[in-house]
């Protein structure tokens, strides 16, 4: 594991370079909007623009975002390299209004996105950082530094527009505190019939991640929520989520957690 950082990136740069060369021919075009894999609902680290409150007085809001960098070839079975970010945190509700600042993670990733008929891949080369905040007794004394790099390869199967399921590995290949590499993600999400003019869709979510790390523990992740799409075609939804497993908080990765959470995303 002494250079694992630039392996990864051989890795990304090989498989943008082979998935790309044949649709590159039809044209590259900058800052594309579509994004042929769709984000994964329930899972609690994907990006996103949004807040939850958790049960027991806390609040997680969520600030992050993808975007189209690059699409190689024309058509549904064009390529798009993407890039995103994101930073979450974690908030204690204390009486007269006060909220300290319990855990910070950020994240940021590429990815290279392809759809065909009713499969799509992804694959992503990622960053994770966790850290404490002031709000946490003794922070000084009990923070460590948590870094990740992860590579990530997905396969989604959709029967749209209402069931969809995805499956695949992700590996660490920088852990700092050092940590087996696998880990193997499953979820899906199936939504409810919708009426052409109809601007809400009730949905249901699930993803599951097994992680050797944790001696093969597999964090659960259900959602239940309604969807709100715009005339303009932007989008808003609303959740009641439960979580069970292994903390996704960098400081916290050892620690078990259970919660019940409300929830709001915008744009996604």
């Amino acid at each position: 594991m002494s250079r694992p950082l630039p392996v990864a990136f051989a890795v990304i740069a090989l498989l943008l370079a082979s998935a790309c060369v044949a649709p590159a021919r039809a044209g590259i075009t900058g800052l594309p909007a579509e994004h042929p894999f769709a984000p994964l609902t329930a899972d609690p680290t994907e990006v996103r623009l949004g807040f939850d409150w958790i049960e027991g007085g806390q609040l997680a809001p969520y600030t992050g975002r993808r975007v189209g960098v690059l699409r190689f070839g024309d058509g549904p079975r064009a390529v798009v390299l993407s890039a995103d970010g994101m930073l979450w945190a974690r908030i204690s509700s204390r009486p007269h209004f006060t909220f300290p600042l319990q855990t910070v993670d950020g994240a940021f990733g590429v990815s290279l996105d392809r759809a065909r008929g009713a499969w799509s891949g992804r694959l992503r080369w990622g960053h994770h950082s966790g850290h404490f905040g002031d709000g946490v007794p003794d922070v000084a004394k009990r923070a460590f530094v948590y870094s990740r790099e992860t590579v990530e390869l997905l396969t989604s199967w959709s029967r749209a527009p209402r069931l969809r399921v995805y499956a695949g590995p992700l590996f660490t290949v920088r852990a700092d505190p050092r940590a087996c590499a696998f880990q193997w993600i499953t979820g899906g999400e199936l939504r409810a019939p919708r009426a052409a003019s109809a601007r809400t869709v009730p949905y249901a979510a699930w993803h599951l991640d097994l992680k050797a790390e944790n001696a093969n523990r597999v964090n659960q992740s259900y959602e239940l929520g309604l969807r709100l799409v715009a005339a303009s075609g932007s989008s808003a939804r609303f959740m009641v989520g439960y979580f069970d497993g292994v903390s996704e908080r960098g400081q916290l990765w050892r620690t078990p957690e259970r919660y019940v959470r409300l929830g709001v995303a915008v744009g996604d």
